[in-house]
């Protein structure tokens, strides 16, 4: 039976929406950008600035749709506004003046579902420095908010465009109306409450850097630079209850976080130091953000960052999000689900295509185990996804089989030594097949684990659309 929720988790790239390129770099100005500051037509609301003014060339009544005419913000400690995607083709400019080596939480939140937005970062003369879309994590309007960390470079005068994900993405234009506002913050990561930043006092244990207590919900920024090519930073983390720390780990370059360089590797370890529990290469060139996500019981624990070898860059620091949620369903009887008969029955939550099971299991090398599901009539079965590696998990080559009720293989994927991708079976794998009414078995094997990494778990979740 589907249950009335579902946990705040989500397949990750199975339930992802289709990913676009980075935003074209616009081509520089001959000279910096002298932005207009606009009056406010109306009195400002709770939230800071409110557009105003029209611009008759693009027919958007707000009045901020160029460079040239981009809406002023006055820093300070921060700033906040309001803006809204008036009309198809409708990008919003902001301007505001920096610092350089200031460390930044830029966050554009939509006030509505419909509403996905994306956010990008300019120089004076228009250089793309950063960008973000669907940067949060949660749900509702915070589910396609979006949220740059990032490092000014120079003392200047720097933008912010807004741009709806549609028009962004060449997908579609936009189809917004007055009515689909946002709200707009820029906040120092110094003045952030949620925000650390490390102050290089050393590279142990003894030194490490404490993150805040997280609940569930909470969302810490965490950045840093590295002095030089063996620096390493650490990082406290208490978990105050069983759960999964979800730690991701911001790209660099203009289409992410703006840093010229990256962390080589991120790892968890036991509070002392030793225990190397889970461990992520972020040297890897992925179409996803490289993450760390091992399921924890409450207690104190360790985050580590190296340096990577690239060459020292323009502006060099490194960004994460640090959160906990609920862990997925466990495996309940890993020594008896070794066979189609013993197969654990997977629970299913609502979800808006559907229909989402998902599950947690350890899985020691040479183990095998099976989970059961079954489709009603007029269900199909959209795909699976299945992470090991790609979480930080010493798991390694994992394989992931779609079973029918015979234990005949339908579909199979393994974990490639290329790159810690997630295992997906998907319309790649079925063809032109619909798996539709019948009972089905995920089997979950593997053969490695890694020599220093300790830790073997693996989630998986399956996605079946429509209602029986």
């Amino acid at each position: 039976m589907t249950s009335k929720a579902r946990p705040s988790c989500a397949l990750g790239v199975v339930c992802s929406v289709a990913l676009a390129a980075c935003g074209s770099t616009a081509a520089p100005d001959a000279s910096p950008l002298d932005a207009r500051v606009l009056e406010d037509a109306g009195r400002p609301d709770a939230h800071g600035l409110r557009d105003a003014g029209r611009d008759a060339s693009v027919g958007c009544p707000d009045g901020n749709d160029t460079r040239q005419t981009a809406t002023e913000l006055p820093f300070g400690r921060g700033f906040s506004a309001r803006g809204a995607i008036g009309c198809p083709h409708d990008v919003d400019y902001f301007a505001f003046d920096g610092a350089a080596g200031a460390l930044l939480r830029l966050t554009l939140v939509p006030e509505s579902v419909e509403l996905n937005l994306v956010l990008t970062l300019f120089d004076s003369h228009g250089v793309q420095l950063a960008e973000n879309d669907d940067g949060l994590t949660g749900t509702g309007p915070v589910a396609s908010a979006s949220a740059i960390v990032t490092r000014l470079p120079a003392d200047g005068r720097y933008l912010l465009a807004v741009d709806s994900w549609a028009h962004w993405s060449g997908m579609a234009e936009s189809t917004g109306t007055l009515d689909d506002g946002y709200l707009l913050y820029g906040v120092p990561l110094d003045d952030d409450g949620f925000a650390v930043v490390d102050r290089e006092t050393g590279d142990d244990a003894a030194s490490a850097t404490p993150l805040p207590d997280l609940w569930y919900g909470d969302l810490a920024w965490v950045a840093g630079t590295f002095d030089d090519a063996t620096d390493v930073d650490v990082f406290s983390v208490r978990m105050v209850d069983t759960g999964k720390l979800a730690v991701s780990v911001h790209d660099s370059g203009p289409c992410a976080s703006g840093s010229t360089v990256r962390p080589a590797h991120v790892w968890l370890t036991d509070a002392t130091g030793t225990e190397v529990i889970a461990r992520t290469d972020t040297s890897a060139e992925l179409i996803v953000p490289s993450r760390l996500m091992p399921g924890l019981d409450a207690g104190d624990y360790l985050l580590w960052l190296d340096r990577s070898s690239e060459q020292p860059g323009g502006n060099d620091f490194y960004a994460l999000s640090v959160s906990w949620v609920p862990e997925n369903e466990r495996e309940v009887d890993d020594a008896g689900n070794g066979t189609v008969e013993g197969a654990e029955s997977l629970r299913f939550w609502s979800h808006s295509l559907g229909r989402v099971a998902y599950t947690y299991g350890v899985l020691e090398p040479g183990d095998v185990d099976y989970y059961a599901f079954s489709l009603g009539v007029g269900e199909s079965l959209y795909g699976i996804e299945c992470d090991a590696t790609f979480d930080g998990s010493g798991l390694r080559w994992l394989q992931a089989e779609l079973h029918d009720a015979r234990d005949s293989v339908l579909a199979s994927e393994a974990e490639s030594d290329a790159a810690p991708l997630p295992v997906l079976l998907d319309a790649t794998d079925f063809g032109a097949t619909v798996f539709g009414a019948g009972d089905y078995y995920l089997r979950l094997s593997a053969t490695g684990q890694d020599p220093v990494v300790t830790s073997n778990f693996v989630r998986c979740g399956v996605l079946v659309l429509g209602a029986p």
